[in-house]
This record gives C-alpha cells, sequence and structure tokens, in this order.
C-alpha cells in the first residue's frame, strides 16, 4: 500500500484561509470601534473615518486583484497587507 502525501495547498487556499482569519480579527475589533464611537471627539472621528474608507477601499482593489489573479503571490501579498492595515488602525482606536 502506497501512502498518499497530501498535496500543498494552493496560493489561493491559504490566501482564503488568511483571509478568513483577518476578517474575523476585523468584525472583532469593528465592534469595538462602534461600541466606544460615541467617546470618540469628532476632531479625531472625522479624520478616522477618512483613513478606514480608504483602506476599505485599497482591500477592494487588492481582493479584486487577488480573485482575478488567484495563483499570484504578489497580489494575495498586498491584500493581506491592506488587512493589517485596518486592524492595525482598528487596534489603535481600540487600545485607548
Amino acid at each position: 500500500m502506497i501512502e498518499r502525501i497530501p498535496a500543498a495547498p494552493t496560493v489561493d487556499q491559504v490566501a482564503r484561509r488568511a483571509e478568513q482569519q483577518y476578517l474575523s480579527a476585523i468584525e472583532t475589533l469593528s465592534r469595538e470601534f462602534e461600541r466606544r464611537r460615541a467617546v470618540i471627539s469628532p476632531a479625531l472621528l472625522s479624520p478616522l473615518e477618512t483613513a478606514l474608507a480608504e483602506v476599505d477601499r485599497n482591500i477592494a482593489a487588492t481582493r479584486r486583484a487577488a480573485r482575478e489573479q488567484p495563483g499570484d503571490p504578489v497580489a494575495v501579498h498586498y491584500l493581506a497587507i491592506a488587512y493589517e492595515k485596518k486592524i492595525e488602525l482598528l487596534r489603535e482606536v481600540t487600545s485607548r
């Protein structure tokens, strides 16, 4: 009996798993952000919302690129960076 070695996951499979982890972290941090929104000064809230909107646009663009080129590790890398930026921004605001 020959034992089969499982195939290594594809770039797309790894990317989708990582994306789910990023989305889970973003969801948790976003809930905390919404909970704290009322106590954030308007002077801080406005630029923060602008920055989050920019990050969301970047996520959408890099997600499209990663979906169009599922085997391209560079596209996947840029998507991961975009998600990390959103997490970093949300952590910064929720840790205060």
